[in-house]
Protein backbone atom coordinates (compact mmCIF):
# COMPACT_ATOMS: atom_id res chain seq x y z
CA UNK A 1 0.00 0.00 0.00
CA UNK A 2 3.13 2.86 0.99
CA UNK A 3 4.53 1.52 -2.83
CA UNK A 4 1.15 2.48 -4.52
CA UNK A 5 0.39 5.41 -2.80
CA UNK A 6 3.94 6.79 -3.25
CA UNK A 7 3.95 6.11 -6.69
CA UNK A 8 0.82 7.61 -7.19
CA UNK A 9 1.93 10.63 -5.43
CA UNK A 10 4.81 11.03 -7.29
CA UNK A 11 3.19 10.72 -11.14
CA UNK A 12 0.25 13.67 -9.88
CA UNK A 13 3.48 15.45 -9.43
CA UNK A 14 4.97 14.88 -12.78
CA UNK A 15 7.38 11.73 -12.03
CA UNK A 16 8.38 9.99 -15.20
CA UNK A 17 10.85 7.57 -13.77
CA UNK A 18 10.62 5.90 -10.08
CA UNK A 19 13.55 3.69 -8.99
CA UNK A 20 13.49 1.69 -5.24
CA UNK A 21 14.47 0.99 -2.98
CA UNK A 22 16.68 3.82 -1.75
CA UNK A 23 17.18 5.07 1.62
CA UNK A 24 18.54 8.24 0.37
CA UNK A 25 21.63 7.00 -1.31
CA UNK A 26 23.42 4.62 -2.75
CA UNK A 27 25.74 5.14 0.39
CA UNK A 28 22.73 3.92 2.34
CA UNK A 29 20.97 0.89 1.32
CA UNK A 30 19.29 0.84 -1.75
CA UNK A 31 18.95 -3.07 -2.91
CA UNK A 32 16.50 -6.10 -2.60
CA UNK A 33 17.24 -9.70 -2.45
CA UNK A 34 16.25 -11.53 -5.37
CA UNK A 35 18.10 -14.47 -4.83
CA UNK A 36 19.90 -16.48 -1.62
CA UNK A 37 21.75 -19.76 -1.65
CA UNK A 38 20.46 -19.77 1.84
CA UNK A 39 23.43 -18.52 3.49
CA UNK A 40 23.43 -16.12 6.26
CA UNK A 41 24.21 -12.66 5.05
CA UNK A 42 27.34 -11.58 5.35
CA UNK A 43 29.06 -8.24 7.11
CA UNK A 44 28.25 -4.99 5.01
CA UNK A 45 26.14 -6.61 2.38
CA UNK A 46 22.52 -4.62 3.91
CA UNK A 47 20.17 -5.58 1.20
CA UNK A 48 16.05 -6.26 1.75
CA UNK A 49 14.86 -8.69 2.02
CA UNK A 50 13.17 -11.10 -1.01
CA UNK A 51 9.74 -10.37 0.49
CA UNK A 52 10.70 -6.92 0.10
CA UNK A 53 11.46 -7.34 -3.73
CA UNK A 54 7.98 -9.35 -4.55
CA UNK A 55 6.43 -6.37 -3.29
CA UNK A 56 7.80 -4.06 -5.68
CA UNK A 57 7.31 -6.38 -8.14
CA UNK A 58 3.69 -6.51 -7.14
CA UNK A 59 3.57 -2.92 -7.60
CA UNK A 60 4.43 -3.14 -10.97
CA UNK A 61 8.18 -2.50 -10.63
CA UNK A 62 10.62 -3.74 -13.67
CA UNK A 63 14.16 -5.16 -12.52
CA UNK A 64 16.44 -2.42 -13.68
CA UNK A 65 19.87 -3.69 -12.40
CA UNK A 66 21.36 -6.98 -10.79
CA UNK A 67 24.11 -7.21 -8.62
CA UNK A 68 25.85 -10.68 -7.75
CA UNK A 69 28.40 -11.24 -5.00
CA UNK A 70 30.17 -14.42 -5.51
CA UNK A 71 31.79 -16.64 -2.83
CA UNK A 72 35.29 -18.84 -3.50
CA UNK A 73 38.02 -21.24 -1.95
CA UNK A 74 41.22 -18.95 -1.58
CA UNK A 75 43.16 -21.69 -2.43
CA UNK A 76 41.97 -22.10 -5.68
CA UNK A 77 42.68 -18.72 -6.83
CA UNK A 78 44.77 -17.79 -9.88
CA UNK A 79 48.73 -17.60 -8.64
CA UNK A 80 52.02 -17.04 -11.48
CA UNK A 81 55.35 -15.87 -11.40
CA UNK A 82 54.07 -13.44 -13.62
CA UNK A 83 52.41 -12.09 -10.35
CA UNK A 84 55.84 -11.37 -8.84
CA UNK A 85 56.75 -9.58 -11.92
CA UNK A 86 54.00 -7.09 -11.84
CA UNK A 87 54.67 -6.34 -8.60
CA UNK A 88 58.29 -5.57 -9.56
CA UNK A 89 57.40 -4.03 -12.14
CA UNK A 90 55.03 -1.34 -10.28
CA UNK A 91 58.33 -0.55 -7.83
CA UNK A 92 60.24 0.06 -11.41
CA UNK A 93 57.72 2.91 -11.69
CA UNK A 94 57.80 4.11 -8.38
CA UNK A 95 54.58 2.78 -7.18
CA UNK A 96 54.40 1.08 -4.00
CA UNK A 97 51.56 -0.65 -2.03
CA UNK A 98 51.40 -0.54 1.58
CA UNK A 99 48.87 -1.37 4.62
CA UNK A 100 46.53 1.06 5.82
CA UNK A 101 47.54 2.50 9.36
CA UNK A 102 45.65 2.71 11.76
CA UNK A 103 47.22 4.64 13.73
CA UNK A 104 46.99 7.69 11.15
CA UNK A 105 43.31 6.06 10.35
CA UNK A 106 41.53 9.62 9.30
CA UNK A 107 44.19 10.62 7.03
CA UNK A 108 44.42 7.48 5.29
CA UNK A 109 40.66 8.19 4.91
CA UNK A 110 40.81 11.64 3.53
CA UNK A 111 43.95 10.09 1.09
CA UNK A 112 41.52 7.54 -0.19
CA UNK A 113 38.44 9.63 -0.76
CA UNK A 114 39.22 10.82 -4.34
CA UNK A 115 40.11 7.51 -5.92
CA UNK A 116 36.82 5.99 -3.63
CA UNK A 117 34.94 8.91 -5.38
CA UNK A 118 36.28 7.89 -9.05
CA UNK A 119 35.64 4.20 -8.36
CA UNK A 120 32.07 4.29 -7.15
CA UNK A 121 31.31 7.06 -9.72
CA UNK A 122 30.67 4.36 -12.16
CA UNK A 123 27.82 2.69 -9.83
CA UNK A 124 24.03 3.23 -11.42
CA UNK A 125 22.44 6.04 -9.52
CA UNK A 126 25.60 6.95 -7.66
CA UNK A 127 25.66 10.67 -6.23
CA UNK A 128 28.60 12.01 -4.20
CA UNK A 129 29.06 12.91 -0.84
CA UNK A 130 31.24 15.43 0.96
CA UNK A 131 34.28 14.04 2.55
CA UNK A 132 33.72 14.16 6.35
CA UNK A 133 30.23 11.70 5.59
CA UNK A 134 32.99 9.25 3.60
CA UNK A 135 34.84 9.45 6.50
CA UNK A 136 32.26 9.04 9.40
CA UNK A 137 31.14 5.85 7.53
CA UNK A 138 34.32 4.20 7.17
CA UNK A 139 35.43 5.01 10.21
CA UNK A 140 32.68 2.68 12.12
CA UNK A 141 34.74 -0.36 10.66
CA UNK A 142 38.00 0.64 11.30
CA UNK A 143 38.10 -0.55 14.39
CA UNK A 144 37.73 -4.05 13.87
CA UNK A 145 40.21 -4.41 10.56
CA UNK A 146 42.81 -5.85 10.15
CA UNK A 147 45.40 -3.59 8.66
CA UNK A 148 46.76 -6.42 6.45
CA UNK A 149 43.75 -6.64 4.26
CA UNK A 150 43.16 -2.75 3.54
CA UNK A 151 46.09 -1.67 0.94
CA UNK A 152 46.88 1.36 0.01
CA UNK A 153 48.83 2.00 -3.98
CA UNK A 154 50.87 5.38 -4.09
CA UNK A 155 53.23 7.15 -6.39
CA UNK A 156 55.26 10.10 -5.43
CA UNK A 157 52.94 10.00 -2.05
CA UNK A 158 49.30 11.00 -4.12
CA UNK A 159 47.59 7.80 -3.04
CA UNK A 160 46.29 6.14 -6.63
CA UNK A 161 44.78 2.95 -5.98
CA UNK A 162 43.19 1.12 -2.41
CA UNK A 163 41.55 -2.22 -1.73
CA UNK A 164 39.31 -2.28 1.12
CA UNK A 165 38.62 -5.95 2.89
CA UNK A 166 37.84 -7.28 6.20
CA UNK A 167 36.52 -10.35 7.95
CA UNK A 168 33.30 -11.29 7.70
CA UNK A 169 32.47 -11.30 11.48
CA UNK A 170 28.91 -12.41 11.13
CA UNK A 171 30.34 -15.80 10.97
CA UNK A 172 31.28 -15.89 14.38
CA UNK A 173 27.94 -13.82 15.48
CA UNK A 174 25.30 -16.06 13.23
CA UNK A 175 26.98 -19.11 13.01
CA UNK A 176 28.96 -19.22 16.06
CA UNK A 177 32.12 -19.87 14.64
CA UNK A 178 35.60 -19.08 17.10
CA UNK A 179 37.21 -17.16 14.57
CA UNK A 180 36.14 -16.02 10.81
CA UNK A 181 36.77 -17.77 7.81
CA UNK A 182 35.96 -15.62 5.63
CA UNK A 183 37.24 -12.64 4.14
CA UNK A 184 35.31 -9.76 2.07
CA UNK A 185 36.41 -7.89 -0.48
CA UNK A 186 34.25 -4.60 -0.47
CA UNK A 187 36.03 -2.22 -2.57
CA UNK A 188 38.92 -1.85 -4.57
CA UNK A 189 39.22 1.74 -6.82
CA UNK A 190 42.66 2.56 -9.06
CA UNK A 191 42.31 6.22 -10.48
CA UNK A 192 42.11 5.77 -14.40
CA UNK A 193 45.44 7.20 -15.56
CA UNK A 194 46.92 4.31 -13.56
CA UNK A 195 44.40 1.18 -14.86
CA UNK A 196 46.55 -0.36 -16.87
CA UNK A 197 49.63 -1.11 -13.79
CA UNK A 198 48.02 -3.91 -13.07
CA UNK A 199 47.83 -2.76 -9.72
CA UNK A 200 44.11 -4.31 -8.63
CA UNK A 201 45.85 -7.56 -9.62
CA UNK A 202 48.75 -6.84 -7.55
CA UNK A 203 46.90 -6.17 -4.01
CA UNK A 204 44.71 -9.03 -4.25
CA UNK A 205 47.26 -11.34 -4.79
CA UNK A 206 48.81 -9.86 -1.69
CA UNK A 207 45.78 -10.42 -0.13
CA UNK A 208 45.33 -13.93 -1.30
CA UNK A 209 49.17 -14.53 0.55
CA UNK A 210 48.09 -12.39 3.79
CA UNK A 211 44.73 -14.55 4.09
CA UNK A 212 46.40 -18.20 3.55
CA UNK A 213 48.93 -16.92 6.17
CA UNK A 214 46.08 -16.21 8.24
CA UNK A 215 44.41 -19.17 7.93
CA UNK A 216 41.38 -17.63 5.97
CA UNK A 217 39.64 -20.48 3.77
CA UNK A 218 36.81 -18.20 1.88
CA UNK A 219 36.26 -15.07 0.52
CA UNK A 220 33.81 -13.21 -1.19
CA UNK A 221 34.29 -10.68 -4.33
CA UNK A 222 31.31 -8.17 -3.02
CA UNK A 223 32.49 -5.74 -5.59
Amino acid sequence: MLIEKATEVLEEKGVKLIYGPMNGTTWNQYRCLKYTNNEPEFLLEKVGSIDQNDMFKDAGFNLCYEYLSTKGKINDAYTSDFLDELKSELEDNGIFIRNFNKENAEQDLKSIFKVAMYGFSHNPLYTDIPEEMFIKQYSQYIGSCDEDFILIAEKEDKVIGFLFAMPDYNEVQILGKKKPETLILKTIAVLPEYENYSIGSSMLDMIRIKALEKKYKNWIFAF
